[in-house]
């Protein structure tokens, strides 16, 4: 701030002064990142072994057997479900796989009955003429 330029050389040793300042400023502020680095660090690891000895309670397995069970009978009901779905699509299938084959063979027997019929007629037509 008080950088003259007229007179250089008397506004360089303040300037300098305050360059040292702004270097030891700089260096505290890291040293004072790092130290809460540093503990925050710690307390992660205090609370990680903290939580590692935490012992579990019968309280606390019976409850993860409760929901476990829980999860089972609705695996359970859900399987049950998909099982009546596909048991009646199945069933759906055979019924109408069971009318497409009544009517093919309906039309085939009419086919075939009425290709006998008219051979039939052709060739004891010509018969029946001869005996009149």
């Amino acid at each position: 701030m008080r950088f003259d330029s007229a007179s250089i050389e008397a506004s360089v040793p303040p300037m300098i002064g305050g360059l040292g300042v702004a270097v030891w400023s700089s260096i505290v502020g890291i040293l004072g990142a790092l130290s809460i680095r540093l503990r925050h660090s710690i307390q992660l690891e205090q609370n990680a072994a903290t939580d590692a000895q935490k012992l579990v309670t019968v309280a606390d397995l019976n409850a993860t057997l409760v929901q476990l069970n829980a999860n089972l009978d609705q695996l359970r009901s859900e399987s049950r479900a998909d099982a009546a779905a596909i048991l009646t699509a199945n069933q759906n299938y055979q019924s109408s796989m069971v009318e497409a084959n009544v009517d093919a063979l309906t039309t085939a027997l009419a086919k075939v009955m009425t290709e006998f019929n008219s051979r039939i007629e052709v060739q004891y037509g010509e018969n029946f003429k001869k005996f009149n």
